[in-house]
């Protein structure tokens, strides 16, 4: 047993000594990071940045590490981000943004503004690196933080607002895109200067893009949407309008359309759960003939996508409530956390049932449910008009 630890001890003393050493080639004083700090900004400022990379991360090697703090390690992620987000390798630079948000948020905790800024910084790394749509997480988290905060005056917050529309943008969700530039504009033009000249840029490539959409929604209007009403998507696809045209702050046709809208409600008597696609696939149809970036399989059953707004053949409904349709798995994992609530509701009374509860569901169209055959019976008058 004496023998076992004295070679325990042995051996501690000796991995001792190899950290004194270490720190003696470095220059360093046991525990202290303020030397290798300075010399790191010394390299930076002549220019040697490989070098300042090669003298913090030995720093960061085992077992020099061991004698770090969550907040010395925070400092020297930082300046190791830093120096390879210069020399343009922003892979490297992304990877220890991480990690000091792994620090961050041991020391301050995930609700923390300390952890929000850090997070924004994670999203602007990873726009360097294209990865647009993997950022939309880290967005929506410092939002939530700021907001959770009560500082949605701060000019952080206004920047992650413009992020997240610069995010949709890349996408083509320009209505997505507006309505965070639109946000954004408000706090931006006083308290960031670079931002806001951006954000101008951006809004005007949005409002041209839309002004495509506004063209096919037009002829959609007078091929389909007067003459045949019954035809058409109804509500929906004229509501959709109606935000286009207010998007557009042409306020008059907004106003004629969200009209008509109601009136087709009130004659169609019809739930506006329930559409066809005929005004979006018609407006599809036209986009494809004008110059646009996206692409749009152009079928006879179309739908929308509920989180990427895609519309091509081959959509998949969820498979609880089938009231909403997902281009794939990703988005509908996306979707999850707001939909979950709603998808065990009966499509005639509403009532939330208990998730393994057993739902009826239409045998014709497969795509209604009910919590009991009384509610079943009771929708079957409105149901008849549209079950396919």
């Amino acid at each position: 047993m004496k023998a076992t630890l004295a070679k325990k001890q042995a051996t501690l003393e000796r991995e001792i000594n190899m950290i004194r050493q270490e720190l003696v080639k470095m220059q360093l004083e046991e525990g202290s990071l303020g030397s290798v700090l300075e010399m790191a900004l010394g390299l930076r400022s002549r220019g040697q940045i490989d070098a300042e990379i090669e003298l913090l991360s030995s720093f960061l090697k085992p077992p020099l590490e061991a004698l770090l703090k969550l907040e010395d390690r925070s400092k020297i992620y930082t300046l190791l981000a830093d120096a390879h987000d210069f020399l343009e390798e922003f892979k490297e630079a992304l990877d220890y943004v991480v990690l000091e948000a792994e620090c961050t948020a041991e020391l301050y905790g995930k609700q923390s503004e300390n952890y929000a800024l850090v997070l924004e910084k994670i999203v602007l790394s990873q726009h360097s690196c294209n990865l647009y749509v993997e950022s939309r997480l880290f967005l929506t988290e410092a939002i939530s933080i700021w907001e959770k905060l009560h500082k949605t005056n701060h000019v952080n917050f206004y920047r992650l607002l413009f992020l997240s529309g610069s995010v949709e943008m890349k996408a083509e969700h320009y209505f997505l895109a507006i309505g965070y530039y639109t946000r954004a504009k408000a706090g931006l033009q006083k308290s960031d200067s670079d931002f806001y000249s951006t954000l101008l840029v951006c809004m005007d490539l949005c409002h041209r893009s839309l002004n495509q959409w506004n063209e096919a929604y037009e002829v959609c209007l007078e091929k389909i949407a007067w003459p045949w009403p019954e035809k058409c998507e109804r509500i929906r696809s004229l509501i959709d309008m109606y935000t286009l045209y207010v998007c557009l702050k042409q306020y008059e046709l907004a106003e004629q359309i969200l009209g008509t809208a109601f009136t087709l409600n009130l004659e169609s008597g019809e739930s506006p759960e329930r559409f066809d696609m005929t005004t979006k696939l018609y407006t599809v149809q036209i986009m494809k003939s004008m110059p646009h970036r996206e692409k749009i399989e152009v079928g006879h059953d179309h739908r929308m996508c509920n989180v990427c707004r895609k519309i091509f053949a081959g959509m998949e409904a969820c498979g609880g409530c089938y009231k909403v349709w997902y281009c794939g798995e990703k988005c509908q994992l996306e979707h999850w956390s707001v939909h979950k609530s709603d998808c065990t509701v009966c499509f005639n009374c509403e009532q939330v049932i208990d998730r393994d509860a057993k739902f009826l569901r239409c045998s014709t169209c497969k795509s209604t449910k009910y919590c009991s055959r009384e509610c079943q019976k009771a929708d079957w008058k409105e149901h008849k008009k549209t079950c396919k």
